[in-house]
């Protein structure tokens, strides 16, 4: 006998606080977005979001290490597995929100979705 299991996508306002893991199992991101500043994935056009600081070919790339490179900066994005990119300004016009499931390549220094070609993974930077 199959079982259903449906998960349902939350949202608040344009905010998504619940996807889909890579193996269909629903994730809350609730947790991450109040811990985190996580923000979402967000479509990037040719590395313009967050144009004020861009570090390429990071090795072991993890949030903190972003973070850090991006101190001043009221927004970072981890992006392709190993960039990191900081800025100020989110034009949530130009650069949409896209679904949770394109940001899906893995940081190279930690188990966290850094998001993939032309797609950042977007945080608030911590005070």
């Amino acid at each position: 006998m199959r079982s259903l299991f449906v998960c349902i996508l939350v949202f608040v306002g344009t905010q998504q606080l619940v996807r889909l893991d890579e193996i269909g199992q629903c994730v809350s991101l609730i947790e991450q977005v109040a811990t985190e500043g996580y923000l979402g994935c967000f479509r990037d056009i040719d590395n313009t979001m967050l144009p004020s600081r861009t570090v390429k070919g990071f090795q072991k790339l993890t949030l903190k290490k972003c973070q850090q490179q991006c101190q001043g900066y009221t927004f970072l994005g981890l992006q392709f597995a190993d960039e990191c990119f900081c800025g100020n300004n989110l034009n949530t016009d130009q650069f949409i929100s896209v679904p949770e499931s394109d940001c899906n390549m893995k940081c190279s220094g930690e188990n966290r979705m850094c998001g993939s070609g032309h797609r950042n993974s977007v945080y608030r930077v911590p005070f």
